[in-house]
């Protein structure tokens, strides 16, 4: 790495949405400039570099004082996200390519130096949005050239298997356009959907695709249901509390119960169910929405389903995938539709 330069990112007068990531992303770079120092980076983890990274704007203060629309919310908050995943995988990977970790580090450096510098005082929401997204983009360009990287140390062609990626056995995020489902997550194989559950699966295949998903993406949504609940409506994990098909949780949970009362319906309904997933994802998911909706392939959309709607830890996620797409070749199986594997 080069001698260090000081550096800082400007912050424009008046910018009260864009400021704090600003604030943010800063002091996660210094930290992972300082880690980097001796091109070694081992003592560097992806919680320590999070928890340098201070409070960030929650969902109802935006709303309330900025006038933002729950897509902008959602978008914003996914900004953080991804740079938390990103600029993790970046610092665990350190030790690993150390050259490659430190020449995309600099030019990341150097990118959000410009892109905050750009930035006039009093800005418009709709810029420091604009400004928000600019810089989470910077962090996926060094975050998939290292990712490339590491694949090409590892020795493959692809992209990197999900139980290669951290050093918590977790999975690779799914990158669209990079991660080839097909190969990256091949080792695992569909589950069995057993005796009497194939119907329910046909009929919730076809009631999502009423509700306007591709065939492709209606597999890669039941390939995870498979994974979370084996399609039991009533699926219950006792140390979590959650309950269902897709296993909400906490908040989600109770919304679901509140959505199945509020329609007059059984909280073990499955079009209930179906119903509220596709709430959500029409409301507080609809950045998980958005990203579904670009998928082409019932293993894009079982990924992005997973890391997006779910949130999962990622450790099945060639399992949700394998599931997707054998489910996917089973409805072909039952239709003239073409686009179902597509």
């Amino acid at each position: 790495m080069a001698p260090k330069e000081e550096w800082t990112l400007h912050r424009p007068r008046n910018a009260p949405i864009l400021n704090p990531y600003i604030d943010y992303i800063e002091k996660v770079l210094k930290a992972l400039e300082a880690g980097l120092g001796d091109k070694n980076a081992q003592s560097l983890t992806p919680g320590e570099l999070v928890k340098k990274g201070g409070e960030r704007p929650g969902d109802s203060a935006l709303q309330e004082q900025y006038d933002l629309n729950l897509e902008q919310i959602q978008g914003y908050q996914d900004d953080w996200h991804a740079l938390d995943d990103q600029i993790g995988f970046i610092a665990s990977f350190a030790a690993e390519d150390a050259n490659t970790v430190s020449r995309e580090f600099e030019e990341l450096r150097d990118t959000a130096v410009e892109i905050s510098s750009a930035v006039p005082d009093d800005p418009t929401t709709a810029r420091q949005i604009d400004a928000v997204n600019a810089l989470d983009n910077a962090v996926g360009v060094a975050y998939e050239a290292i990712l490339r990287a590491y694949a090409k140390l590892e020795g493959k062609s692809t992209e990197v298997p999900a139980q290669n990626w951290s050093g918590s056995g977790g999975a690779a995020p799914y990158v669209p356009g990079i991660t080839d489902t097909g190969s990256a997550y091949s080792n695992d194989s569909p589950q069995p959907i057993g005796e009497g559950e194939k119907a329910q699966v046909q009929e919730m295949y076809e009631y999502l695709l009423e509700k306007g998903f591709t065939p492709a993406q209606a597999a890669g949504i039941l390939g995870n249901l498979q994974v979370e609940s084996g399609f039991d409506t009533g699926a219950y994990n006792p140390g979590e509390g959650a309950i269902g098909l897709a296993q909400w949780l906490g908040g989600r949970r109770e919304n679901l119960e509140a959505f199945a009362a509020s329609n007059g319906k059984s909280v073990t309904d499955w079009k209930t169910q179906i119903d509220f997933m596709v709430h959500e994802l029409k409301g507080s998911e609809s950045g998980a929405m958005s990203r579904l909706k670009s998928t082409t392939s019932a293993g894009e959309a079982a990924a992005v389903f997973d890391q997006y709607y779910e949130r999962s830890s990622g450790e099945a996620r060639g399992q949700r995938i394998a599931n997707a797409e054998s489910i996917a070749s089973s409805m072909a199986g039952r239709s003239t539709d073409s686009s179902v594997l597509a």
